[in-house]
């Protein structure tokens, strides 16, 4: 069993609170972006009641600790969410771009220039 699965389980449950963090303030969210599983991601974010933007205890999103991990799939799964503030800085005043420029995640944030503008 997947962790996407247990995750369902978990989630389908009614005392479940998928916006509940740790004793680090670390969000479900958080652990999965951290972590790069993007099943879990993807689960959490299509729901009503967990903000794609919750920061942890130093101030960091769930693109930021994607970025900072280099799970390039998962920044792309967020940054195609409207909802989600590629511009809100950490504790230390970085924006979730800076760990991504870091690691070659630049991509991910600029969408490849159609070839018919490259031609002309």
């Amino acid at each position: 069993m997947g962790q996407g699965s247990v995750v369902k389980q978990l989630l389908d449950r009614q005392e479940a609170d998928p916006e509940r963090s740790d004793h680090r303030d670390i969000s479900p969210l958080i652990e999965a972006t951290y972590g790069g599983y993007g099943s879990v991601v993807e689960q959490l974010s299509n729901r009503q009641d967990v903000n794609p933007d919750k920061p942890d205890n130093e101030d960091m999103t769930p693109l930021s600790r994607a970025a900072m991990q280099r799970h390039k799939q998962v920044v792309k799964q967020l940054l195609d969410r409207r909802d989600v503030n590629p511009d809100k800085p950490d504790k230390d005043g970085r924006t979730p771009l800076y760990p991504a420029s870091t690691a070659n995640l630049l991509q991910a944030w600029i969408p490849p220039i159609p070839a018919t503008i490259l031609v002309g």
